[in-house]
């Protein structure tokens, strides 16, 4: 005969369960499922955008565990290459579904450019809203040269070590992109070591279609600009800095 206190036990166990676990693997079922919803959708709009211009191959395609989504596109015309990455915020968890009711938790759209020869010049771009990113670079960016675009110095921070050549890669069709995209841009980065070109922005599911046409119309564009300016450049110490806490910035957000 099963005795009280055995039962209250199995009962506590019970009540455990279903307090504890099961939100635990609810969130878990309905995470997989939205990631391959999310994967699905950013998949769909990205190669839509694609499929708007001519002679580009897509070299490859992956996804890394439901919250990498990877694309390899190279342009034989101009011998470029673009990596295009959606890293996705972990939906597999409670956390994630709590914290979502208070905060917004945007996906991470990266794009990055390779050129055959290296550009003439940096440019940096950051939304002066992002006042971590600036903060953290702020002594580095101060040896660069600002850029003041009409009607968007304002709200967006430009800096190049030679703004000669860097105000050749602001044609109106980039202006008008990162105009586009300046309230989901995190920063936009050019370099003389590959990857040469790098657009990363917050991007969701409501946002996906605007968002990735932007920033691969961006994308085009600069890698066209860019191998017109002839010059070629010399990396500074600044530029090194900037890229390399850039990067750790974006590895304390995922």
């Amino acid at each position: 005969m099963i005795s009280a206190d055995w039962l209250y036990f199995l009962l506590m166990t019970v009540i455990f369960v279903l307090v504890f676990l099961t939100p635990v693997i609810l969130a878990y079922v309905k995470g997989s499922k939205d990631l391959g919803k999310a994967l699905n959708l950013y998949s769909t709009e990205i190669e839509k955008a694609l499929r708007k211009y001519k002679d580009i191959v897509i070299k490859g395609k992956g996804v890394k565990n439901l919250l990498e989504l990877l694309y390899n596109v190279h342009l034989p015309k101009i011998n470029s290459d673009i990596q295009i990455e959606v890293s996705l915020i972990e939906r597999r968890t409670y956390v994630y579904y709590l914290y979502k009711i208070f905060g917004k938790l945007p996906d991470i759209l990266i794009l990055r450019g390779v050129i055959e020869r290296k550009p003439a010049t940096s440019l940096v771009i950051i939304p002066r809203k992002k006042k971590k990113i600036i903060s953290k670079i702020m002594e580095y960016l101060s040896q660069l040269q600002e850029i003041r675009i009409k009607s968007l110095s304002q709200e967006i921070l430009f800096s190049a070590d030679d703004s000669r050549y860097a105000i050749k890669y602001l044609s109106k069709k980039v202006n008008e992109n990162v105009y586009n995209l300046k309230e989901r841009l995190n920063f936009i980065f050019v370099d003389y070591t590959p990857p040469h070109i790098e657009i990363n922005c917050e991007i969701t599911e409501k946002t996906a279609s605007q968002v990735i046409n932007f920033a691969i119309s961006l994308m085009m564009t600069l890698l066209q600009n860019i191998r017109e300016v002839k010059m070629p450049g010399r990396r500074t110490e600044a530029l090194k800095f900037i890229r390399k806490t850039i990067a750790e910035l974006r590895q304390q957000t995922r």
